[in-house]
């Protein structure tokens, strides 16, 4: 079976000889249906299938309006009515997944500072994190990803230059830059009230290990 790669390859062979008309209305069914909620596989194996028709239908001088008919979304949405949905993590399982993979980086610089340590040193120094760090951490991942997740979404507008310009929406990144800003405060003080332990860099490998392989096993299976 081809991989996603190769499909897009062979859909932009065939984007390449349809006429201005024909290719408007193509990309216009695979921007719809790349933002569907769909396995991304099956999506491109249908998008390729009818970019075939297309273009042998333009060879016959047939146009994709004549072919598929004057709604580009309808036929997308008749297109893909039939795929399975593609795989979607529930918020709280999103929410974990991104403490997980913030504080499996944490892990993973914790043992190889451990290390450094431990080469510069010549003696067997073990690692100290406060408990504190890794609630700021597991904190401050999900109010970042929120933050950039909600400016990267933003509608997109045309200028006067017919240029694309982002429309920021100010309050909310305010908002959330308030939010980031109260749990350094909230960081700092329960540094002074939670404890710090002790893990040697032996052990944040370990558990560096564990989140990579938790990632691709818990959160990014099909």
């Amino acid at each position: 079976m081809s991989t996603v790669r190769h499909l897009v390859k062979d859909i932009n062979v065939i984007r390449d000889q349809l006429n201005t008309e024909n290719l408007n209305y193509y990309d216009d069914v695979i921007v719809y249906v790349r933002d569907a909620r769909i396995e991304r596989q099956s999506g491109e194996e249908l998008l390729l299938e009818m970019g075939q028709h297309l273009l042998d239908a333009q060879k016959r001088k047939q146009s994709a309006l004549q072919l598929f008919g004057k709604d580009s979304d309808t036929y997308a949405t008749q297109l893909i009515e039939n795929l399975p949905e593609r795989r979607q993590l529930s918020k709280p399982m999103y929410y974990i997944m991104i403490v997980w993979i913030a504080l499996t980086w944490v892990f993973l610089l914790q043992a190889l500072a451990g290390f450094f340590k431990i080469n510069v040193s010549g003696t067997g120094v073990v690692g100290e994190i406060s408990l504190s760090t890794l609630v700021l951490v597991a904190a401050g991942a999900i109010v970042l990803v929120e933050l950039v997740t909600r400016v990267a979404n933003q509608p997109v507008e045309k200028s006067d230059l017919d240029r694309p310009r982002m429309q920021i929406n100010a309050r909310s990144v305010l908002t959330y830059v308030v939010i980031l800003v109260a749990i350094i405060v909230v960081g700092n003080y329960l540094r002074n009230v939670m404890p710090v332990v002790v893990i040697s860099p032996w052990i944040s490998l370990i558990l560096c290990i564990i989140g990579i392989l938790g990632q691709k096993f818990i959160f990014m299976r099909r």
